[in-house]
């Protein structure tokens, strides 16, 4: 188990939850994918580490559901993103910009981490982020709890 502060391993996944105020949609309402300005944090973007969790990859996505919707007011209408480690910190070297993705354990969130040193004016960072390191969108409402 990794302590508060270290870096989690390239090959691992992290998951973000995006309000429906941070989707990007179409005229009818259909959800496209995420908004750049879910990324403008001065400090950190929160993330769950879905390895901290057991089971297959749909377990952890669930179990990390689980911890969103106990810990923050997820409504039907918002969704999930999640990203590889190594593509979020290869969309930052693209653009001049180390970026880190370290545990941060928070109440009772344990699996809670943050994508940190995210240069907030870089607009065409924030985008990549957006379109290409979270390129997996889950509609909330399709997972049943």
């Amino acid at each position: 188990m990794l302590g508060k502060g270290q870096s989690l391993s390239d090959d691992h996944e992290v998951m973000r939850y995006f309000p429906s105020s941070k989707l990007k949609k179409d005229e009818h309402g259909n959800i496209l994918g995420f908004l750049p300005q879910a990324f403008q944090d001065p400090d950190a973007v929160s993330v769950n580490w879905l390895e901290f969790f057991s089971g297959d990859r749909q377990q952890r996505i669930e179990a990390s559901v689980r911890i969103f919707r106990s810990t923050l007011k997820v409504r039907s209408s918002s969704a999930f993103g999640t990203a590889r480690v190594a593509v979020i910190k290869h969309v930052g070297k693209v653009y001049e910009a180390t970026l880190r993705v370290v545990y941060a354990p928070e109440g009772s969130n344990l699996s809670h981490s943050e994508i940190r040193h995210i240069p907030t004016e870089n607009y065409e960072l924030l985008a990549a982020l957006a379109d290409e390191a979270f390129s997996c969108l889950i509609k909330n409402a399709d997972i049943i709890d």
